[in-house]
């Protein structure tokens, strides 16, 4: 089987909001994440005997 693994990054800011929201609640949420187009790009390529 084969899968595709994605890992954003995201700031500790939007974390803190809900931690505690009574200090950076008012503040809006910052905006993280993949911005598109996104290209998956092989990293090498092997052939495999079965």
């Amino acid at each position: 089987m084969n899968y595709v693994e994605v890992e954003v990054a995201t700031t500790l800011f939007n974390r803190m909001r809900t931690a505690q929201p009574d200090v950076f609640g008012a503040a809006g949420r910052v905006r993280t994440g993949l911005v598109g187009p996104v290209r998956l790009l092989p990293y090498g390529e092997v052939t495999l005997e079965a």
